[in-house]
């Protein structure tokens, strides 16, 4: 990337503090059996990119997608560290509602929350690993903790 780019990226993008970005990279391997190293690093590059719009305001209530959500909730299980990154981050704790049988997904989550790409390169942010933003809405978990079939949204919500 250019030197503009980089700097662009600096001044617009939020960038999580060193021992976030440490704790995200070291257990999203750890709990995940699929996730790699390298796989780590990109979830945290576009959890990055997702946090700057929730700090932008470019979505109202809408969660990242699976995979990104993935390095989201190890995120706010860390409580002070979430906490302390939320506050300064957005001025305010940033909730997450998580699906369950008294919780379902809204039937609209994905025509709201479907292009947080567009909306992000609209914005200027660059979004490298566009694949961790795209998959169905719907589909087989077989990546996850548990080895069974499980239908979730691919969107979640704040």
């Amino acid at each position: 990337m250019s030197l503009y780019y980089e700097e662009k990226r600096f001044l617009m993008v939020v960038t999580l503090p060193d021992a976030d970005r440490s704790y995200l990279i070291e257990l999203l391997p750890q709990t995940y059996k699929d996730i790699s190293a390298d796989r780590a690093q990109e979830l945290v590059y576009e959890l990055e990119n997702f946090y700057t719009g929730i700090r932008d305001n470019l979505w109202a209530d809408c969660g990242p997608p699976y995979e990104i959500d993935k390095a989201f909730h190890l995120h706010i299980i860390n409580t002070r560290m979430y906490e302390a990154f939320s506050q300064v981050t957005f001025g305010r704790f940033v909730h997450h509602s998580p699906f369950w049988s008294a919780h379902p997904a809204p039937n609209d989550l994905l025509e709201r929350c479907g292009d947080q790409v567009k909306r992000l390169r609209d914005h200027d942010v660059p979004i490298v690993y566009e694949n961790l933003w795209m998959p169905s809405i719907r589909g087989k978990c077989e990546n996850d903790l548990v080895d069974k079939e499980d239908e979730r949204p691919y969107y979640c919500e704040l």
